[in-house]
This record gives C-alpha cells, structure tokens and sequence, in this order.
C-alpha cells in the first residue's frame, strides 16, 4: 500500500509543478503586459521594450494564440490598396488597433494560464489533462491538432487511463 500512496504523491506533486509553471507564466505574462503598456505611453523607448518581442510572442504561442491581422488600406496607383499583416509581426507598432489587438491577446493569455493553473489544482480536472497529454505533446513539437497521429494519441491515452483506473481500483478491492 506504500507504493500506491507514493504513487499518488508523484502525481499530485506533477499537477503542483505544473501549476507552478503556469503561475509563473501568468506572471511573466502581467510584467510583459505592464512593459508594453508603458511602451505605448510613450515611457519606454524601443531599445527598452524591444528585447523582449521573443519572449511576447513565445508565450502567446504557449497560451495557443492565433496571430491575428492587421488591416491596411491606402491608395496605389492602381486604386485602393488593402494589405493584412500579422500583429505579432508588428507588435511594437503604436497604431490604436494594433495596441488593442496586443493587448487583447495578453488578455487572453492570461485567461489561458488562470485556467490551466484551476485544471492542475482541481482533481476533477486531472482526467482531462491525463487524456489530452499526448496531443498537447505533439502539439508542442509541430504536429497539428486535428491530424490523425493527434486522434489516435488520444484514443490510446484514453485506454491507458481507464486501463490504470480499473487497475487502481481493482488494487484498492483486493
């Protein structure tokens, strides 16, 4: 019975870390909202705020934003012309919309990891998590979501789950 209770401490001291890890880019994701806002009033030069564009765009991606566009229009010699940029790309541009499209996906992320932090301190969310692993794995190393090596990840993680499940109560039966 010792080992079982090992067991599940490991766990709960992953779900802990990963907590932990979330927490800390939420945190990392107000400091860079709060730079940025001090860039745009004009309190911070480009050379003070522009290092950090790796690092913005790094966590947006983590949270699993999609970058979205910035429309231009303006007139060519051939008439109107209508351009699309990626606002991520442009991130340091201190157009309005621009500004309210940075900020808005701050916003979000910090969403994302104050519900990933609730996921990993929440039990009842620990299955989810388990369960989806595999595809945020091979998310994470390039492999789009709603490819088949995703699905079938899925299915065989679920199996696994439930497998360990009866095997854990069966354990706890006998």
């Amino acid at each position: 019975m010792d080992s079982w209770l090992a067991v599940v401490l490991i766990v709960i001291a992953l779900f802990l870390l990963r907590a932990l890890v979330f927490a800390y880019l939420l945190w990392r994701a107000r400091a860079l909202c709060a730079l940025m806002k001090r860039y745009w009033k004009d309190e911070l030069n480009w050379a003070q705020a522009g290092g950090r564009k790796r690092e913005i765009v790094r966590l947006f991606r983590v949270a699993q934003i999609h970058e979205p566009g910035i429309h231009h229009f303006g007139s060519a010699p051939s008439g109107w012309m209508h351009q699309t940029a990626g606002a991520f790309d442009n991130l340091f541009l201190k157009r309005g919309d621009t500004q309210q499209l940075i900020f808005d996906a701050f916003v979000e992320a910090m969403g994302y990891f104050k519900d990933e932090i609730r996921r990993s301190v929440v039990p009842i969310f620990w299955p989810s998590v388990v369960v989806n692993l595999p595809a945020d794995l091979l998310a994470y190393v390039g492999i789009r979501p709603e490819g088949a090596a995703v699905r079938i990840a899925r299915v065989v993680s679920a199996v696994v789950a439930f497998a360990v499940s009866l095997l854990a109560v069966w354990a706890a039966i006998t």
